[in-house]
């Protein structure tokens, strides 16, 4: 089996976490099939860039076209996008493409049209989520999922606002995959003086880092450590906070760091922290708990849903006072934890063996039906 996957989201050398689950569930499912990625980028100079390891292949073309600020815009997208594909098909003859949000569905729907392979779509969105995608790109979504074999969304809340607003298709619930070879815990036991706290997301209002740092101030505990990784509007805000509250030499704020630097860090942490308003899946909180790390969450659509009881801690998503009782919580009960049981959890959920399988079955039964 060919696969061809199509996604808007993709690591790059400037931002080493954009689309990391893409490359994760790529890697994964080219340990059993050929598996290609087509990314059209934008860019004044055309040229085209191929790197292969084993069955996973990347394709990366640069070409000129205008910003995606209408469908008329972004069809000049989608055609280019076709003409790569099709220059791509010749050599591979795809047997079914995998397109991953709505940019990418859109281009799986036009390739599909011109060419008649059939495609399968995956939405990650908060945006669809929280119904705050821009109106044009609500109308055009409707008719690119009708269209697909099917739909794929990573968590329970996202698939039910797809089913409710955007699609006739019974959705089916497929998580990101984390790669549990990478992300497992280290066999030292860690000193919890000082108790370290991990956050990892974009520094804006959704995920919540400045309710995060008043409430890790609001502690007044010397013994205790945050660490903030990620990039965004609120970074200043952030800086500032932390010179304003002389909270140096407790918190460290950092920009993304690559993938093969985060196991490292998770295992440095003792608590992760994820404080969304909302969150269509989660992956840095499974990748925590495969690390074997405690969760503070919020009930923001897809963490109450991959989370266990054990262990983790549901907290409010606006009440300063009651985040930083959860960040106590965590603190005096961690010794009772059995981290275990939540790396364990990953395990029987969230491995590539479990969800690659899972997405065969899918191509299979969806190839079968052309």
């Amino acid at each position: 089996m060919r696969i061809a996957i199509l996604s808007s989201w993709y690591p790059t050398a400037k931002s080493p976490l954009y689309g990391i689950f893409v490359q994760a569930q790529a890697s994964a499912l080219a340990k059993h099939h050929e598996v290609n990625v087509l990314l059209l980028e934008r860019g004044i100079v055309p040229k085209t860039e191929t790197k292969a390891d084993g069955q996973l292949t990347v394709h990366k073309k640069t070409s000129f076209y205008p910003p995606n600020k209408n469908e008329t815009l972004l069809k000049i997208w989608a055609h280019q996008y076709y003409l790569f594909f099709k220059k791509n098909h010749k050599k591979n003859k795809y047997d079914i493409i995998h397109c991953h949000d709505h940019y990418g569905a859109y281009a799986g729907w036009y390739i599909n049209k011109k060419m008649g392979i059939p495609y399968i779509v995956t939405i990650h969105n908060s945006s669809i989520q929280s119904m705050t995608l821009a109106s044009w790109k609500q109308s055009y979504l409707k008719k690119v999922l009708e269209n697909a074999k099917q739909v794929l969304a990573v968590g329970h809340k996202l698939a039910e606002i797809l089913e409710g607003n955007f699609t006739n298709h019974k959705v089916q619930i497929l998580p990101n995959i984390v790669n549990t070879d990478v992300f497992k815990p280290n066999k030292e036991k860690k000193d919890t003086s000082p108790f370290r706290f991990l956050f990892i997301g974009d520094l804006d209002e959704n995920k919540g880092v400045m309710r995060l740092l008043k409430a890790f101030q609001a502690l007044k505990n010397k013994n205790t450590h945050l660490h903030i990784i990620g990039r965004g509007p609120l970074r200043k805000d952030a800086e500032n906070f932390i010179t304003a509250n002389k909270l140096s030499d407790q918190v460290l704020l950092q920009d993304q760091r690559p993938n093969a630097e985060l196991p490292a860090i998770y295992n440095r942490a003792h608590a992760y922290v994820s404080l969304s308003f909302e969150e269509t899946f989660g992956i840095t909180i499974i990748e925590a708990m495969s690390c074997a790390l405690p969760i503070i969450y919020t009930r923001s659509g897809g963490p109450e849903h991959t989370v266990i009881e054990h262990g983790c801690i549901e907290t409010s998503k606006t009440d300063i006072r009651q985040i930083s009782g959860a960040l106590m919580d965590i603190m005096t009960t961690y010794d009772n934890i059995d981290l275990t049981k939540i790396r364990q959890h990953v395990l029987d959920n969230y491995s590539s063996q479990s969800i690659i399988n899972r997405l065969l079955l899918i191509y299979k039964n969806c190839i079968n039906e052309v």
